[in-house]
């Protein structure tokens, strides 16, 4: 499976005083002040790789980050997770779990590197290999709420096996489309993921007259979301300050997005999170869903979804279809009888969060699940039973 960050395209140095232009459109301040700042909410991001130098970074600071090691690019541990400094390996990964942050600031951000941060290229390294997948399994081990994904990829059945299991135990998963015609962006259209494409700061797209990008006819967008001319951080020089665009940063704004309104709403679920953020969308709410195959449900609105309480909405994933209809879909029914992914077991364990930094113990099983370690001891017993069903069968015909 080929993969690859769904792109940042970078744009000329910027400084902005207090809030970036994204922050003021959806209100991320008074919605922080007013308690909807992610407290009590956990988001994973997997991404490339991330700088081992975060505290260096004022968009961290007072931020509950924990950086997993070593990276899913290889499962023999001899990868790591971070590099110093911000470079193209590392950038990408460091503003992903940065916009998290800075929208949803007092939320756990677990990052999950799936790449190599020594491929210091301009389009980075994302390892193939069921990297991603196995990210998502552990993320939902490790008590993700949403799960952020800027990477884009070719189908595998092990992913999709991982949807499943994330949607069954009731996370979200925020991945971002491509931002032109070239490329895959299947990592972004199985069925049941919040899939995001990006607006400017007066809710143009991509193709419209002076927007940076090309028109992508998705046919399966779910909402547009800031991601154009946004102020991040880092180049190939350094930590510097840059203008950037792409749906890779209008995907951890919609993560934040969703756990911010989660914290002021505690009760509700995975799937009336969803249901919150199409019928909040500038094309719908109110008025019953819309869709269009350019803008989705509608542009993302934090205050509309802060306006009503999600447990008020069926607790359904409105993106699933009863039954699969294209080569990407996971059905409902999938979802409802999904498993913990027995392909996992055969992978190192990996560590788990604790309340202060990653442990050495290996994940969980989550409930209904089998754990890592009893594979091997299932296989065992069952060869052993195959071994002594042929012997008693051979003795009695002697």
């Amino acid at each position: 499976m080929a993969l690859g960050l769904v792109g940042v395209v970078p744009g000329a140095a910027s400084a902005v005083d207090g809030e970036d232009w994204w922050q003021r459109h959806l209100g991320v301040t008074a919605a922080n002040q007013a308690g909807a700042d992610g407290r009590g909410r956990t988001v994973a991001v997997i991404d490339q790789a991330i700088t081992s130098d975060t505290s260096d970074l004022p968009m961290f600071e007072g931020v509950d980050l924990r950086v997993r090691e070593p990276s899913f690019c290889a499962s023999d541990g001899t990868i790591p997770a971070t590099s110093s400094g911000l470079m193209y390996a590392t950038s990408h990964g460091t503003n992903t779990a940065g916009l998290v942050a800075r929208t949803a600031p007092k939320a756990t951000i677990l990052f999950y590197a799936v790449g190599d941060p020594a491929a210091n290229t301009s389009r980075g390294r994302v390892c193939a290999g069921g990297a991603i997948s196995r990210a998502v399994v552990q993320a939902v081990s490790d008590g993700a709420d949403v799960i952020s994904i800027s990477l884009a990829g070719g189908s595998r059945w092990d992913y999709q096996a991982a949807v499943a299991w994330a949607l069954n135990q009731g996370v979200v998963i925020v991945a971002g489309l491509r931002n032109d015609d070239s490329g895959s962006d299947e990592s972004s259209r199985v069925n049941g993921i919040v899939a995001i494409a990006a607006h400017d700061a007066q809710g143009r797209f991509p193709g419209d007259p002076g927007v940076v990008g090309e028109y992508v006819d998705y046919k399966r967008v779910t909402v547009r979301a800031p991601g154009i001319d946004m102020l991040i951080q880092g180049t190939d020089d350094g930590m510097m300050p840059r203008t950037a665009s792409g749906t890779s940063l209008a995907t951890p704004v919609t993560a934040g997005v969703l756990a911010a309104v989660w914290s002021k709403y505690p009760d509700a679920t995975g799937n009336q999170m969803i249901q919150a953020l199409v019928q909040a969308a500038g094309n719908g709410y109110g008025y019953g869903l819309e869709y269009d195959s350019r803008a989705g449900y509608g542009l993302l609105s934090l205050q509309r979804m802060l306006q009503r309480d999600p447990t008020t909405y069926p607790d359904v994933n409105p993106l699933v279809q009863p039954e699969a209809q294209f080569e990407l879909d996971i059905s409902a029914a999938d979802i409802e009888n999904a498993v913990f992914p027995p392909w996992m077991a055969s992978e190192t364990p990996m560590p788990s969060p604790t309340s202060t930094d990653w442990s050495s113990e290996p994940a969980p099983a989550p409930d209904g699940g089998v754990p890592g370690w009893v594979w091997p001891l299932i296989v065992a017993v069952v060869l052993v039973g195959a071994v002594v069903a042929v012997v008693i069968v051979m003795v009695r015909r002697k």
